[in-house]
């Protein structure tokens, strides 16, 4: 069946919201907005940074990741891009694939890391803000550039925060997927 006039617009309407949703992502880590990036997340969502931090995926609160994420990125002037966003939208979720270029200074040494790679996304529709949030955080770079370990994770305040987002209770494996029994 073909889409009408009307279920054209809704759906390019929903493809800005969250093509705006991943821009507001990036802009409240470039200014250090982390109630703006909380803003970003449902309450509860799954995070794979696996690539970046070596943790297996987890389910973890919007908090907890803010918090994680203010404690790695706080100190650094960063910078984020964002491009080919694709997206695909299903009812009350969505899901896309956003290119990003992911730049990091540290000003008291000048040193810095540059990420090349993309985001893997899953949506909910929900009724505050943009109309979406993030559900699933995937992130994935294909190769990065300057000094590696700029995002200083053994800092005594990341280290805590990765304990509480990454705590082995936290992993994906734990958690059965809905209709799955144990």
């Amino acid at each position: 069946m073909p889409l009408t006039r009307e279920m054209k617009i809704d759906l390019m309407w929903d493809k800005m919201a969250i093509n705006d949703l991943m821009n507001s992502f990036g802009r409240a880590l470039d200014l250090h907005d982390w109630e703006a990036y909380e803003r970003c997340f449902c309450d509860s969502l799954e995070v794979d940074f696996q690539r970046l931090t070596g943790h297996e995926p987890v389910l973890t609160s919007a908090r907890a990741w803010t918090r994680f994420a203010e404690c790695a990125l706080g100190r650094l002037t960063v910078h984020h891009q964002y491009s080919n966003q694709a997206v695909t939208v299903s009812g009350d979720e969505a899901s896309s694939v956003v290119y990003m270029v992911a730049r990091h200074l540290n000003p008291d040494n000048a040193s810095w890391n540059t990420q090349y790679g993309w985001y893997e996304n899953t949506f909910a529709r929900c009724d505050g803000g943009f109309g979406w949030q993030i559900k699933r955080l995937r992130h994935d770079f294909q190769w990065t550039s300057g000094v590696p370990d700029i995002i200083d994770m053994n800092d005594a305040d990341c280290q805590q925060a990765m304990a509480e987002v990454f705590s082995p209770a936290n992993t994906i494996s734990q958690h059965p997927a809905p209709g799955d029994h144990q």
